[in-house]
């Protein structure tokens, strides 16, 4: 039977899945060595943690071994010892440590291969040993559960709770639009806001009085703004294009309804799980560096330049 869950625990498990999600986020720029690398070490790290956190929660008089061998023999006693079967999954753990032994000691590069095989066997194993432990999935265990501001916090569990339940579409709705908020409740502060009522600018050329496409003006100013906005707030830009690669253009209507418009036309599991991730982490993170969402910085307002 599974056991319950305190307060220690639940804050191991959320690294535990804070880690996998960096490693799913890390993975998907797999043209990328280093993001090969970090990817496999991470989610070995998350299994690593799980297997601590198991011995832990079962027998509070214990001290996680050393040795990956020695820890995954560690955590079958303890398991057996409280009646809850046998560890699942270990040859497939043993060769995520293989594969993250290999990259770190002997400078072997891991292959888009090795990355995919990684987290199909980092994520198998999360699940099952969370049911098996504690009778919880993977998407309960969520970042967005300390996130402060409701409405976001409320968006975010739902997206993992519908990608849980396959229901994709609407897991990357729930994810795309709590993002969009977090955007909107802090550029003002950092970046100042546009009235969406100008269509552009109009700049008259001194030399031969040519008036420019203003409505190209405002789109390369808006560009250059929202690299400002992602900037300050550490936000990974080559993983934001892949997230609207799959995700398209999000915003609110005259009806005050959020929309999402083009985008990949069929998603799959890793498309829906690359966007929960990349949206919690981001608010996550938005979080920890602005404060509170509502009032980023504590200042009413950011005045980036003056001119007396």
């Amino acid at each position: 039977m599974p056991i319950s869950l305190d307060t220690i625990t639940q804050n191991k498990l959320t690294l535990v899945k804070q880690v996998y999600e960096q490693a799913v986020l890390q993975s998907t720029s797999c043209y990328n060595i280093t993001s090969r690398v970090l990817a496999v070490i991470e989610f070995d790290f998350s299994i690593e943690t799980i297997l601590r956190t198991v011995v832990t929660a079962l027998d509070t008089t214990k001290v996680s071994a050393d040795g990956f061998q020695s820890l995954i023999q560690q955590v079958e006693t303890v398991l057996m010892s409280n009646n809850l079967g046998t560890l699942p999954d270990k040859g497939n753990i043993l060769y995520v440590h293989t594969i993250r032994n290999d990259t770190q000691h002997k400078s072997k590069y891991p292959t888009e291969n090795d990355v995919s095989n990684c987290q199909i066997y980092s994520r198998d194993f999360l699940c099952k040993v969370l049911m098996q432990v504690w009778g919880l999935s993977l998407e309960k265990i969520t970042l967005a559960n300390v996130i402060t501001h409701e409405d976001i916090r409320y968006l975010l569990v739902l997206a993992s709770q519908q990608f849980h339940n396959k229901y994709y579409s609407e897991a990357v709705d729930a994810a795309a639009e709590a993002l969009l908020i977090t955007f909107k409740k802090v550029e003002d502060k950092i970046v100042g806001t546009v009235d969406a009522s100008i269509q552009g600018f109009d700049v008259l050329a001194a030399t031969d009085n040519k008036i420019w496409d203003g409505g190209q003006i405002l789109a390369s100013f808006s560009r250059m703004r929202e690299m400002v906005l992602f900037l300050a707030l550490g936000i990974d830009y080559a993983g934001l294009i892949k997230y609207r690669y799959i995700v398209g253009n999000t915003y609110y209507n005259l009806d005050s309804k959020f929309y999402r418009s083009g985008g990949k036309p069929d998603l799959v599991v890793s498309d829906v799980e690359y966007v929960v991730a990349f949206c919690t982490n981001a608010v996550f993170q938005i979080q920890e560096r602005v404060g509170n969402i509502d009032d980023p910085f504590g200042l009413k307002k950011v005045e980036l330049i003056s001119y007396q």
